[in-house]
């Protein structure tokens, strides 16, 4: 079965691609992908979509209770690179796979398949890394492709003839020649009458992309069998460009063949390094399932995004590329690794990504093939609901029983710390603060911060005591409320959900897979504001007389204000996770916090950590990235070769067979050029 859904946009964020506002308005019933016919299945749907367009349809607003006439325009299709083929009609196979690229792209034949590692033509006409040699031993002359509008590709579908659709015996492979490029039909969606003027008629799924180029990447490091990069093939590749040539298989005296560590190889003491430190790592909920999601282009899923910023990161995402083409294979750099250049362009003409790629379908796929499957266990779940919500209540009344006996004892001092930071941060009690702080002044009293934190909270309850007593409207409920001070009963919590963010206490997070617990505020610092990086104690709610209460997070807090402590670089800022100050300061607000996560420190080792920041999912905020500046100074000479690994032997008679079916199996360009239903 493959569906076809629609999704209306005319929704506030949170709405827009969740299921119960998406429709399923084909469900196409066919073994195997229905290919370039998909056009036959889509008629009845494009049908209605000019006549909602020219004619629209009337419409009642419910908010009014008037009726209008609704028209309605398809802004583009969501979808992954083969189903892209079916829907617009280039072919995503062959020397031209590139449908942004059209007939303009870097593509050359390689042994068994097809690199693109034409990254320099993105480059500036006169960027200096257009005259190195350090990639394919060739300067590059050949300029940036130019998009085309969609006057320009109806002019290379009119010149052409198509097949038809269906099994008819006029379906044969296309001669060599065809002066219609890559394209296999006209694709149903040029009926509609504005669809040649849209910028952006089909997205690049972002999704599939940088899991493919994280599974390359990865599977390169690791020498992961089927993802690795690093082949046979792709080192005789480098014998038949000639270059590089002490990566060479290098025939040795037994007949067989010797492999050079790449710059990029890995021991195997070193790939169980790199595990183990995948392994220890902690991320918040809903961060990541699996770490093809931790590796993703931050700037481009950005739920905010700025035209200018966009430019820039595809200006990085180039010198990236090229940077890579210097250190990695020409096999490393498939389809999939080009199409990341054009990502920003999309971004500019679309907008966020959020709204364009597969992540929200799939999950709507997959929810739909397991209704069944819910159903039959609902009577289970509920069951277990009601248990789990009987075992919490018992937990609760056993939590206040416990608190009341601490706040009798231990917790007295804590509370006045807390009550003191509610007061002092209290944007209403400034005025009395500083009426306070006059006072001291004039009877000489020294230290006077220290004097106010111990004296301000009986004066402040004295002062509107008296103010209350006299029935003036200046002690109003909540400051007469806040004046008096908390209860001694204190409830404490080791989990709170803070404007969408779900914090835990670090003894919560100690005993889950998930990292919750830390977090960041800006504070002053002698005089200086500086960010203060710790973890969650504790939550407590504090309640105070006429029903009001105050939640506050108990933190802890690591020293950042030495060099001996806190270590920042361009990339990462690292702390030394054992010392801690500001033990008699550690309530703040909920809402003054941001979430972050501790990942060990390699390269420092021991008790240091780096701090990483996180975009939770379903938040809008006003983001900004700090980029890192990519140096394009190009060293004298570089090194390619590990001689601290041992190198990998090949029996003989592996590599002959490779040469031997890399022989029989070219790459033939018409042959790759078909959009087949077998995919």
């Amino acid at each position: 079965m493959w569906p076809v859904i629609v999704v209306p946009y005319n929704l506030p964020p949170w709405k827009c691609m969740k299921q119960p506002f998406s429709m399923l308005s084909l469900l196409i019933p066919r073994p195997q992908a229905p290919g370039r016919d998909i056009d036959v299945y889509m008629q009845p749907l494009v049908d209605e979509l000019k006549e909602l367009w020219e004619d629209g349809v009337l419409t009642y607003d419910a908010s009014t209770e008037l009726t209008f006439r609704m028209h309605v325009a398809v802004m583009w299709t969501i979808n992954d690179f083969p189903a892209y083929g079916n829907l617009s009609g280039w072919s995503t196979k062959g020397y031209l796979a590139c449908p942004t690229c059209n007939k303009n792209a870097s593509s050359q034949r390689l042994r068994g398949k097809i690199g693109y590692t034409g990254a320099r033509h993105y480059l500036h006409d006169d960027h200096p890394w257009r005259r190195s040699r350090l990639y394919n031993s060739k300067a590059e002359f050949v300029s940036r492709p130019l998009g085309l509008s969609g006057e320009q590709i109806l002019e290379q579908l009119d010149s052409g003839t198509y097949r038809p659709f269906g099994k008819h015996p006029a379906n044969k492979k296309r001669k060599r020649g065809n002066p219609v490029l890559n394209w296999t039909k006209k694709s149903i969606f040029f009926e509609l009458p504005y669809w040649k003027t849209l910028k952006l008629r089909h997205n690049l799924d972002v999704m599939h992309i940088e899991k493919n180029i994280c599974d390359s990447l990865l599977g390169t490091l690791l020498s992961i069998d089927g993802k690795n990069k690093d082949t046979k093939k792709a080192r005789m590749d480098l014998k038949d460009m000639k270059i590089r040539k002490e990566l060479h298989l290098k025939r040795r005296a037994d007949g067989s063949f010797e492999k050079p560590p790449a710059l990029y190889s890995l021991s195997s003491d070193e790939r169980h390094g790199f595990c183990e430190f995948l392994k220890s790592i902690k991320y918040p909920d809903g961060y990541a399932a699996n770490i093809s999601k931790c590796v993703s282009t931050k700037e481009l899923c950005s739920k905010t995004l700025k035209v200018k910023d966009l430019k820039n990161l595809e200006d990085r995402i180039v010198l990236i590329l090229c940077k890579l083409e210097k250190i990695f294979l020409p096999a490393f750099f498939d389809l999939m690794v080009h199409l990341a250049i054009h990502l920003p362009r999309e971004a500019i003409l679309g907008g966020p990504v959020q709204y364009r790629w597969m992540y929200p379908i799939e999950r709507l796929l997959e929810g739909m093939l397991q209704i069944e499957l819910v159903q039959k266990v609902r009577s289970q779940k509920l069951i277990l609901s009601r248990s789990v919500s009987h075992f919490a209540q018992c937990i609760w009344v056993g939590l206040k029983l416990y608190l009341i006996e601490r706040n009798e004892m231990s917790m007295l001092k804590e509370r006045e710390m807390a009550h003191w930071f509610v007061l002092n941060n209290s944007l209403e009690l400034d005025h009395y603060l500083e009426q306070h702080k006059n006072l001291l002044e004039n009877q000489g009293a020294r230290d006077i911060t220290k004097r106010q934190k111990e004296e301000f909270p009986k004066w402040f309850k004295e002062h509107m005591n008296q103010l209350r007593a006299q029935g003036l409207p200046e002690a109003i409920d909540e400051l007469w409320s806040l004046a008096n001070g908390p209860s001694i009963i204190v409830n404490l919590y080791s989990a709170c959900i803070s404007n969408g963010v779900r914090f835990h206490s670090n003894d919560h997070d100690n005993r889950r897979k998930c990292q919750n617990s830390g977090l960041v505020v800006e504070g002053e610092h002698e005089g200086q504001t500086i960010d203060f990086y710790g973890y969650l104690n504790r939550v407590w709610e504090m309640h105070y007389i006429l029903g009001h209460r105050v939640v506050l997070f108990q933190c802890e807090w690591f020293n950042t204000g030495s060099n001996r402590t806190l270590h920042i670089d361009a990339h990462f800022t690292s702390i030394d996770v054992k010392s801690r100050w500001y033990k008699d300061d550690p309530f703040v607000l909920p809402s003054h916090v941001k979430q972050v996560f501790y990942v060990d420190d390699t390269k420092l080792g021991g008790h240091w950590k780096v701090v990483q920041g996180l975009q939770h999912r379903g938040i809008w905020d006003n983001e900004t990235t700090n980029v890192v500046p990519i140096s394009v100074e190009d060293p004298v000479t570089i090194s390619l070769h590990r001689n601290d690994i041992d190198p990998q032997i090949i029996p003989s008679e592996v590599v002959l067979e490779t040469v031997s079916r890399g022989n029989d199996d070219d790459v033939d360009d018409e042959e790759t050029c078909d959009n087949e239903d077998d995919y």
